[in-house]
């Protein structure tokens, strides 16, 4: 029998023996790490601030600033080993306190990072080459801490937004580069809001990575009209504003043409110029009227862009004198000032006529998550009689109630009921519009807990199934429903009919129209409404054609 050799190549290795730190050797060690920390932090802000006091006198050489990039990354190394000693498993509470109390990740990025890529910023070009490896520095070490000290990932999120947004700023030469740190910020600013959707500063960040004029309308309005605004984009707004008001000349900003129209309207309404204004809303009116028909799924972004942009203006961009504001919060509505009761009754005016646009088109599925909006914020002011005082005069009520009765087919027993309308474990799936409409101030109780649950990629939410058309059709009746139960509004819901009506409607007639220039596989009504006012005067008949699936069963 041959003789076996002992084969030593696989022997397991023995790790090596760990002792367990003591509270009090670690305590000791992490008030040594922070006495250093603080020393460097010191000659760290003082280096900056001179730097940024002698912009035109500072000319660095090569060697100056890796000495720099080399003082910065030691103090990163500093508040690294700060973090992971104090957040150490041995560490009790009041250990793991201090990187809170102390605000290590906000001095992090601040004293570690931002003032830095300042100083390297205003010195450009010549500092490109030293500002790429230090953000290459910085980047891989707050994405280090966003995975392993997570209960500061809100911090880490943002600021990894923020170094992405100075890399795409860099790139000018490799375009597909630019894009890739332009989606990668974006990504990070969509991570941060979800997880702090009421914080304006995140909105503002994403807007200047917006794709388009109207989305980033929209981010910068939202930025104002959550539970903690933005302020300042009250001033960096007028970026967006001021070259599409000018009308001629070299400096004017080209956009596609509806966009242009429904930009320069909100900023007339923003800066209060309204002798322009209702020109400006008669070209946008007849824009987007033909954009509706013109287009297919891409108006679905649109629309309900358009509809949460209309809102935030008529709640004066978050402003706390908004009189709608103040009427849901029980504050007396007078509004002293003159031209501020102008610009709300103006951009009322808009959001109207806007809706009357899309009402006339209501039965082109894609016009539903415009109409989704208007009722959610129609749900948050109709508890309110005073808010609803002001809102609903003009508002195109008959059209409204007509588009409801169309949709009728998709009434079930669970609109009636005051939950939520969830859909089925298997087609748990948010709307777009419902991302773009969390965190606002008119939907903080509209969304259950658990409805956004689930992490989705940026470029996802706006993404629309085919699921979502009967079940967004079911949560405008439910929104219709309670708004019409609530008792201050003109809506009314009969149980008998199953139909809803304006309160002061005295008859509704359903006439078959006629079939020219309709659409195949599709039945349109004449809808007449014999209408009396509510101080009693009859105002004879309004007209409205509304477009039906031939199996509602009218």
């Amino acid at each position: 029998m041959p003789e076996v050799t002992k084969d030593n190549s696989h022997d397991i290795i023995v790790q090596p023996e760990t002792r367990p730190i003591s509270l009090e050797l670690l305590a000791t060690e992490v008030r040594g790490i922070y006495a250093g920390l603080i020393m460097v932090e010191a000659k760290c802000i003082e280096v900056d601030q001179r730097l940024l006091a002698s912009l035109t006198q500072a000319k660095l050489n090569g060697q100056q600033w890796q000495a720099l990039i080399i003082l910065h990354r030691t103090l990163l190394y500093e508040y690294h080993d700060f973090l992971f000693a104090s957040q150490h498993p041995s560490a009790n509470p009041a250990l793991r306190q201090l990187a809170l109390e102390y605000d290590i990740p906000t001095r992090m990025w601040l004293h570690g990072v931002y003032a830095f890529l300042e100083v390297l910023r205003h010195h450009l070009p010549a500092s490109l080459d030293f500002m790429l490896d230090f953000l290459y520095l910085s980047y891989s070490m707050m994405a280090l801490l966003y995975e392993t000290i997570p209960i500061f990932a809100d911090t880490w999120i943002e600021c990894l937004g923020e170094m992405s947004q100075y890399r795409m700023a860099l790139e000018d030469e490799d375009i597909r580069d630019r894009e890739v740190w332009t989606s990668n910020a974006r990504n990070w600013y969509s991570k941060a809001s979800d997880r702090a959707p009421t914080i304006g500063r995140l909105y503002h960040h994403h807007a200047i990575l917006a794709t388009n004029v109207l989305q980033e309308l929209f981010l910068r309005s939202k930025s104002l009209c959550v539970a903690n605004p933005f302020n300042p984009a009250r001033i960096s707004i007028l970026m967006l504003f001021d070259p599409v008001l000018i009308l001629t000349g070299k400096h004017q900003r080209k956009l596609p043409t509806l966009d242009t129209h429904f930009v320069r309207v909100h900023g007339l309404l923003f800066k209060q110029i309204m002798e322009r204004f209702d020109g400006e809303v008669t070209q946008f009116l007849r824009l987007l009227n033909l954009q509706i028909r013109r287009t297919t799924s891409s108006f679905i972004e649109q629309g309900y862009l358009i509809a949460i942009s209309n809102i935030c203006a008529m709640l004066d961009f978050g402003s706390k004198d908004n009189a709608l504001i103040k009427a849901v919060e029980g504050i007396p509505t007078t509004i002293a000032d003159e031209k501020a009761d102008i610009s709300f009754e103006r951009s009322r005016h808009l959001h109207h006529k806007t809706l009357a646009v899309i009402l006339e088109q209501a039965g082109d599925p894609k016009v539903l998550p415009f109409l989704h909006v208007v009722l959610a914020f129609m749900r948050y002011i109709s508890h309110s009689p005073c808010a609803m005082d002001l809102w609903e005069a003009q508002l195109p009520w008959v059209q409204l109630t007509t588009t409801l009765n169309a949709l009728i087919d998709h009434f079930s027993e669970r609109v009636k009921h005051d939950k939520f309308p969830e859909p089925a474990e298997d087609d748990w799936c948010p709307f777009p519009e419902d991302y773009a409409m969390r965190g606002l101030l008119w939907t903080r109780d509209y969304f259950p807990e658990c409805w956004f649950i689930k992490e989705v990629e940026d470029d996802e939410k706006s993404l629309e199934k085919a699921l979502m058309t009967p079940q967004r059709k079911e949560r405008i009746l439910w929104l219709a429903y309670h708004v019409a139960n609530c008792g201050n509004s003109p809506i009314h819901w009969d149980s008998t009919t199953r139909m809803f009506s304006v309160e002061c409607a005295d008859k509704v007639v359903w006439k078959r129209a006629g079939t020219k220039n309709h659409v195949p596989g599709k039945d349109y009504w004449r809808v007449i409404y014999v209408l009396t006012d509510c101080s009693g005067e009859r105002s004879g008949f309004t007209y409205g054609t509304v477009c039906i699936e031939k199996d509602c069963g009218l």
